[in-house]
């Protein structure tokens, strides 16, 4: 029992120490109040002058979306070109990461900066030192901000800037210049085809008007403009020739989509070459032969003849070769339409009412809260400090 009474005894008299001493530390406050109050008012009023000083900054925000066109089986669609009329279907990751890997390239700020209108305002505070494209570019990236939701896959675009309408037009200068990056790059295997056919087509334009200009001109020199075509076995000829020449356009078209999904040494892609070489041989053995003895001779004038025969073949093979490419070109644009990236613009960019920063109220409040617990702890080191001196004295 005197036990039990004892410990209870040790108990009260360390929650009595504990008193004391939270008591101590409440005189130790109060007795330099005015220092601590005086350390708040310091510290609230020169962390507001500070945040009045600082130039505010304004954040203009503009949020898309990937989207991916999908295949339609129906009529002609060349001519579809807008991605507004575009059903949109799964967004891949993938797609997400190219758009956000081409908002953060150096291809589309310099794009940026040579289309908006505030050029001489972003050069204001240009050093005479620094290249102005090179400084442009790094303080417009530093500038803005590139996020993106994983689960939605939408991409924000926010741009902060000292002048609320700047920061606006950049960032709706952004969706501008990444609309016209993905119109005009070959991001594709689609569009590296459709790129090929097109400069295929263009050659061939130019080689066909080129013959059909020497045959007119022959026709008109010679006055054959009536004359009897060659005879039927190189008309087969011709045929045959037009077709080995558009197998050879399919194969290479062929080998080239097939060359960027898979790797080097593929069966498939030993097959095609293979293809592609016989082929190839089959039409070098019909020029051959063309130029010996394809030709039937005329009894009148048959080097006439012989060249009035050239010149009709050539035309007549570019005539089909051009046509081939051309539904060659209409099949490759079309899978470029479905495989083609195209963002759409959910929110644009508007001007900012007020400023992102600096936060003022935020500042001043952990400022205030920040002093009050500081300046206990000097008031504490100081009382501290002061009774080391007063007990060193008494010693």
């Amino acid at each position: 029992m005197n036990d039990r009474i004892k410990k209870t005894d040790d108990n009260s008299k360390n929650i009595e120490i504990d008193g004391i001493n939270l008591y101590e530390l409440f005189l130790i406050l109060k007795k330099w109040w005015k220092l601590l109050i005086g350390i708040f008012f310091i510290t609230v009023i020169a962390t507001a002058i500070i945040s009045l000083q600082i130039t505010p900054i304004y954040r203009a925000t503009t949020t898309i979306i990937p989207i991916s066109s999908v295949s339609i089986k129906y009529g002609n669609l060349t001519s579809l070109f807008s991605p507004t009329i575009m059903p949109i279907s799964g967004i891949g990751q993938n797609d997400t990461n190219k758009i956000i890997a081409i908002l953060k390239s150096r291809t589309i700020i310099e794009n940026v900066t040579k289309n908006i209108n505030h050029y001489d305002i972003l050069l204001e505070e240009k050093p005479e030192e620094r290249d102005t494209l090179n400084y442009l570019v790094a303080k417009l990236y530093s500038m803005v901000s590139i996020s993106n939701d994983l689960r939605t896959g939408v991409i924000t675009i926010a741009e902060d800037y000292k002048d609320p309408e700047i920061a606006k037009d950049i960032a709706n200068q952004y969706v501008i210049e990444l609309v016209s990056i993905l119109k005009n790059k070959s991001l594709t295997v689609a569009q590296m085809n459709r790129v090929f056919i097109e400069e295929q087509l263009r050659n061939e334009e130019i080689k066909l008007k080129s013959y059909q200009e020497e045959l007119a001109g022959f026709q008109k020199e010679t006055k054959m403009l009536e004359m009897v075509e060659p005879a039927e076995q190189v008309k087969s000829t011709l045929d045959l020739y037009a077709n080995l020449i558009n197998q050879k356009i399919t194969l290479e078209v062929e080998l080239k989509r097939v060359e960027a999904a898979l790797s080097e040494g593929n069966p498939r892609i030993t097959a095609l070459k293979s293809q592609l070489e016989a082929v190839n041989n089959q039409i070098r053995k019909i020029e051959e032969k063309t130029q010996i003895n394809a030709l039937s001779p005329l009894e009148n004038d048959p080097d006439k003849l012989f060249k009035y025969g050239n010149l009709l073949q050539k035309v007549k093979t570019s005539q089909t070769i051009y046509e081939n490419l051309l539904k060659i070109y209409e099949q490759v644009k079309f899978e470029e339409i479905r495989d083609r990236l195209y963002v759409e613009v959910i929110d644009p960019a508007i001007t900012p009412e007020g400023p992102i920063k600096p936060k003022k109220k935020r500042m001043v409040g952990v400022a205030g809260v920040s002093s009050l617990i500081l300046g206990g702890f000097f008031i504490l080191l100081l009382e501290w400090f002061k009774n080391m001196i007063k007990n060193r004295q008494a010693g």
